[in-house]
Protein backbone atom coordinates (compact mmCIF):
# COMPACT_ATOMS: atom_id res chain seq x y z
CA UNK A 1 0.00 0.00 0.00
CA UNK A 2 0.99 3.54 -0.21
CA UNK A 3 3.00 5.04 2.50
CA UNK A 4 1.92 8.41 3.93
CA UNK A 5 4.84 10.11 2.17
CA UNK A 6 3.70 8.85 -1.20
CA UNK A 7 0.20 10.11 -0.53
CA UNK A 8 1.51 13.55 0.30
CA UNK A 9 3.52 13.75 -2.92
CA UNK A 10 0.52 12.68 -5.00
CA UNK A 11 -1.70 15.17 -3.23
CA UNK A 12 0.81 17.96 -3.69
CA UNK A 13 0.88 17.36 -7.43
CA UNK A 14 -2.88 17.48 -7.65
CA UNK A 15 -3.25 20.55 -5.56
CA UNK A 16 -1.76 22.85 -8.18
CA UNK A 17 -4.66 25.01 -9.20
CA UNK A 18 -5.01 26.93 -12.39
CA UNK A 19 -4.79 30.62 -11.80
CA UNK A 20 -8.01 32.42 -12.35
CA UNK A 21 -8.05 34.64 -15.37
CA UNK A 22 -8.10 38.19 -14.37
CA UNK A 23 -11.09 40.15 -15.49
CA UNK A 24 -9.77 42.75 -17.87
CA UNK A 25 -10.31 46.29 -16.84
CA UNK A 26 -11.83 48.92 -19.08
CA UNK A 27 -8.38 50.39 -19.66
CA UNK A 28 -7.03 47.02 -20.90
CA UNK A 29 -10.01 46.62 -23.23
CA UNK A 30 -9.60 50.10 -24.68
CA UNK A 31 -5.86 49.45 -25.17
CA UNK A 32 -6.64 46.20 -26.95
CA UNK A 33 -9.25 47.90 -29.14
CA UNK A 34 -6.77 50.67 -29.97
CA UNK A 35 -4.13 48.07 -30.94
CA UNK A 36 -6.64 46.25 -33.13
CA UNK A 37 -7.65 49.53 -34.79
CA UNK A 38 -4.00 50.38 -35.44
CA UNK A 39 -3.41 46.91 -36.88
CA UNK A 40 -6.46 47.31 -39.13
CA UNK A 41 -5.18 50.70 -40.33
CA UNK A 42 -1.79 49.15 -41.09
CA UNK A 43 -3.48 46.31 -42.97
CA UNK A 44 -5.55 48.82 -44.99
CA UNK A 45 -2.39 50.75 -45.88
CA UNK A 46 -0.62 47.53 -46.86
CA UNK A 47 -3.58 46.47 -49.01
CA UNK A 48 -3.65 49.87 -50.74
CA UNK A 49 0.09 49.70 -51.42
CA UNK A 50 -0.26 46.14 -52.68
CA UNK A 51 -3.16 47.19 -54.94
CA UNK A 52 -1.13 50.13 -56.26
CA UNK A 53 1.79 47.78 -56.96
CA UNK A 54 -0.54 45.40 -58.82
CA UNK A 55 -1.98 48.25 -60.92
CA UNK A 56 1.54 49.48 -61.70
CA UNK A 57 2.64 45.99 -62.73
CA UNK A 58 -0.47 45.56 -64.88
CA UNK A 59 0.11 48.92 -66.54
CA UNK A 60 3.75 48.00 -67.20
CA UNK A 61 2.72 44.61 -68.56
CA UNK A 62 0.11 46.26 -70.78
CA UNK A 63 2.69 48.74 -72.06
CA UNK A 64 5.16 45.96 -72.80
CA UNK A 65 2.44 43.94 -74.54
CA UNK A 66 1.40 46.88 -76.72
CA UNK A 67 5.05 47.59 -77.58
CA UNK A 68 5.57 43.97 -78.54
CA UNK A 69 2.32 43.90 -80.50
CA UNK A 70 3.18 47.10 -82.36
CA UNK A 71 6.72 45.88 -82.87
CA UNK A 72 5.45 42.61 -84.31
CA UNK A 73 3.06 44.43 -86.64
CA UNK A 74 5.89 46.75 -87.70
CA UNK A 75 8.12 43.75 -88.26
CA UNK A 76 5.38 42.04 -90.24
CA UNK A 77 4.81 45.14 -92.39
CA UNK A 78 8.58 45.47 -92.91
CA UNK A 79 8.76 41.85 -93.97
CA UNK A 80 5.81 42.40 -96.32
CA UNK A 81 7.52 45.46 -97.82
CA UNK A 82 10.75 43.51 -98.26
CA UNK A 83 8.84 40.66 -99.89
CA UNK A 84 7.19 43.10 -102.31
CA UNK A 85 10.57 44.69 -103.11
CA UNK A 86 12.12 41.29 -103.73
CA UNK A 87 9.25 40.34 -106.03
CA UNK A 88 9.58 43.64 -107.92
CA UNK A 89 13.34 43.19 -108.21
CA UNK A 90 12.95 39.61 -109.41
CA UNK A 91 10.38 40.74 -111.99
CA UNK A 92 12.70 43.52 -113.15
CA UNK A 93 15.63 41.12 -113.23
CA UNK A 94 13.69 38.57 -115.26
CA UNK A 95 12.67 41.33 -117.71
CA UNK A 96 16.30 42.42 -118.01
CA UNK A 97 17.40 38.81 -118.53
CA UNK A 98 14.79 38.44 -121.28
CA UNK A 99 16.09 41.63 -122.96
CA UNK A 100 19.69 40.43 -122.65
CA UNK A 101 18.86 37.04 -124.15
CA UNK A 102 17.07 38.82 -127.01
CA UNK A 103 20.14 41.04 -127.62
CA UNK A 104 22.41 37.98 -127.45
CA UNK A 105 20.32 36.23 -130.12
CA UNK A 106 20.43 39.36 -132.31
CA UNK A 107 24.20 39.66 -131.79
CA UNK A 108 24.64 35.98 -132.62
CA UNK A 109 22.75 36.47 -135.88
CA UNK A 110 24.82 39.58 -136.69
CA UNK A 111 28.07 37.70 -135.96
CA UNK A 112 26.95 34.79 -138.14
CA UNK A 113 26.03 37.27 -140.90
CA UNK A 114 29.42 39.07 -140.68
CA UNK A 115 31.19 35.72 -140.61
CA UNK A 116 29.39 34.71 -143.81
CA UNK A 117 30.23 38.09 -145.39
CA UNK A 118 33.92 37.70 -144.44
CA UNK A 119 34.00 34.16 -145.81
CA UNK A 120 32.47 35.29 -149.10
CA UNK A 121 34.91 38.23 -149.33
CA UNK A 122 37.81 35.85 -148.70
CA UNK A 123 36.50 33.44 -151.32
CA UNK A 124 36.07 36.26 -153.83
CA UNK A 125 39.57 37.54 -153.15
CA UNK A 126 41.01 34.05 -153.32
CA UNK A 127 39.20 33.42 -156.60
CA UNK A 128 40.60 36.66 -158.06
CA UNK A 129 44.14 35.76 -157.06
CA UNK A 130 43.82 32.20 -158.28
CA UNK A 131 42.38 33.19 -161.67
CA UNK A 132 44.95 35.85 -162.26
Amino acid sequence: MDSPETLKSKNSKRSTKKPKTAIPSDNDISNTVACIKNDLRDIKVDVREFRADIYTELKDASTVYSLLKNGNSRTFSSIQILKDLIEDNSNNTSKKIDKLSKYIRINRLIIIGYTLILITINLVLAYKYIIR
